[in-house]
Formats: C-alpha cells, sequence, structure tokens
C-alpha cells in the first residue's frame, strides 16, 4: 500500500493505493494553516483511523511551505518511517526550461509527471483549484505555465471589492450575457472561465501545430468539463502523480 498526500492551498487529498494503483481508501479536508503542530497530528489520526491503517509508506506533495514542517513531523511520529516530500528534483529535468526551475510546485511535478506517463505529448493540464492553472508538456519536460485566479477567489473578489453585489451560486446562467444582476456576474464567473480555457488551448495549438492531448483536474473542474472541448477528466490526478513517482524514479 501506498499513502498519497496532496497538500493545496485549500484542500488536503489523501489517497490509500493497493499495488494495483486502485484507491482503497479516499479523504478531503481543509488545509489546516494555525496550530499546525497539533493539527497536523490531529490530522494523520484522524487518516490512521479512517483508513484502518498503522505503518505505511507515504509520499506526499505539498504547496504551503509554512505547514511543511508539522506535516513532516506528525506523519514521521506517527507512521515511524520517512516518507518522501517530492520537489521539482523528484524528477531531474522536468522544470529544466523553467527559471528557476526550483519555483514550479510540487504538485504541478505530480500531475505533470502522470499526464507524461499516462498520455500523449504534447499535452495542456488544466488545473482548478485556489489558482486555476495551465500547464503544458512536452518531450517529457514542463514546457510552462499560466496561472489565473481560481474561480471561487474570483468570484469572492467581486464581492469583497463591490460589496453592493450579491453573491452567486457558482453555476452557469441561461444565457450567454445574464439578464439580470446574478445572471451577469454568474456569465462574468463560469463562462469567461470556459473562454479561457478554450482561448489558452486553441493558442497551444497553433504554437505546436497539432491537437494536443487535453486533461483536466481539481475539485471545481467538475463544473466545467461538460463545457470544455476534447478534455478527459482526472479527479486525482495529483496523487496518481506521487504514486507513479513513488515506483517509477526515471522516465
Amino acid at each position: 500500500m501506498l499513502l498519497t498526500i496532496d497538500v493545496g492551498n485549500s484542500d488536503i487529498v489523501t489517497i490509500l493505493y493497493d499495488e494495483n494503483k486502485e484507491v482503497l481508501n479516499f479523504d478531503r479536508r481543509k488545509t489546516i494553516k494555525k496550530d499546525c503542530s497539533k493539527g497536523y497530528l490531529e490530522y494523520v489520526w484522524a487518516i490512521k483511523k479512517l483508513f484502518n491503517i498503522d505503518k505505511v509508506n507515504y509520499i506526499v506533495s505539498c504547496v504551503v511551505p509554512s505547514i511543511q514542517t508539522s506535516l513532516k513531523n506528525a506523519l514521521e511520529k506517527e507512521f515511524m518511517v520517512k516518507g518522501d516530500f517530492i520537489d521539482y528534483q523528484s524528477y531531474p529535468g522536468i522544470s529544466k526550461l523553467l527559471n528557476p526551475p526550483q519555483d514550479i510546485g510540487a504538485d504541478l511535478v505530480a500531475s505533470s509527471v502522470e499526464v507524461i506517463k499516462g498520455y500523449n505529448q504534447p499535452a495542456i493540464i488544466i488545473d482548478m483549484g485556489t489558482a486555476t492553472k495551465v500547464i503544458v508538456v512536452d518531450d517529457n519536460t514542463i514546457v510552462g505555465v499560466a496561472i489565473m485566479l481560481g474561480v471561487e477567489k474570483t468570484a469572492n473578489a467581486i464581492v469583497s471589492s463591490m460589496p453592493h453585489l450579491p453573491k452567486v451560486d457558482l453555476k452557469f446562467p441561461s444565457n450567454i450575457v445574464g439578464q439580470n444582476t446574478i445572471e451577469s456576474i454568474q456569465s462574468g464567473i463560469m463562462i469567461s472561465t470556459v473562454a479561457a480555457i478554450n482561448g489558452y488551448t486553441k493558442l497551444i495549438e497553433q504554437y505546436f501545430n497539432k491537437k494536443v492531448a487535453k486533461v483536466i483536474t481539481g475539485g471545481i473542474s467538475t463544473l466545467f468539463i461538460g463545457e470544455l472541448e476534447d478534455f478527459t477528466y482526472n479527479a486525482n490526478l495529483v496523487n496518481e502523480g506521487l504514486y507513479t513517482i513513488y515506483y517509477n524514479k526515471e522516465f
């Protein structure tokens, strides 16, 4: 068994896999950012009980540097083994085109490795979380990344910057452009996101002068997959990438 932990800015996704990469257990909860030492001990205790595990190998992607030491200490204490915390060096060369290469997030390394191993290249990865990230991979390398404000953050930003406007549900309006305030905000958030993703895809395909593989992941991506062109949905792309990195140290 292998425990994979994807720590994002908003959520922690924890998946226990068997030796055939089948999901045995799954957990999603909010990332702990206060009282981290106690909080991550309690998190590991909860996972041990929920997953019915005691000592297990684990691999972690963490994009919140301030909590990494607390999480690492809790995992080592409770599982009594040292696991892997991945970074840009986990697959040497994957970020060689970036400047500096160490700036790439661990989650982007994991998702890129999974796409490199499992899909045709060149490929586009759309990761929709706190930020919406567009990752382009080709020739076993991350070509580059675009980062946009995430959908939920965009919705909150509209209300916080213009408090006279109402908070809206994240759903598609009946028309491309709204006919009342709520639908107009929904149009601006949801449809502009679709337009941005499809627009980036077309520009990237023009760059390569060919069709590219398209993969989408992230907690909110299920709202958009039906509106996008030719994307494959992979709910657990980062965790699957962690599994792949653990068992495959070379391309």
